[in-house]
């Protein structure tokens, strides 16, 4: 099966203390397809970056759905369990606005700017 948002579409960043995520090419919408085209490599991540830190960098992500929210309720529980931390850097107005209104902002660590 063909995916639009396979590995083309973000980047992985080793820097020791931190694994981060940046989002490439045109805004990504982190919607029902997105999250789950992302949610078994994502997955992988957090499972290599293990008691560290994963951060996403969501400066490029268009908008952020039910499904985007539970990818990252996902990958906060896999970072949790393995003894990590997860951090949503740079969400967008829009996407942070869903975060506070659903009050993730008060499960997830969100660092804007």
């Amino acid at each position: 099966m063909h995916d639009e948002y396979d590995f083309d579409r973000w980047e992985v960043e080793d820097r020791g203390d931190a694994v981060v995520v940046h989002f490439t090419g045109d805004p990504l919408p982190l919607n029902e397809e997105s999250a789950q085209s992302l949610n078994g490599p994502l997955s992988d991540v957090a499972a290599r970056a293990g008691p560290r830190r994963l951060v996403l960098d969501l400066s490029n992500v268009a908008y952020a759905s039910s499904d985007g929210l539970s990818l990252l309720l996902r990958l906060h529980r896999v970072m949790r369990s393995a003894g990590g931390s997860l951090t949503v850097r740079n969400p967008p107005d829009l996407v942070h606005e869903v975060l506070e209104v659903t009050r993730l902002v008060t499960v997830l660590e969100v660092r804007r700017g």
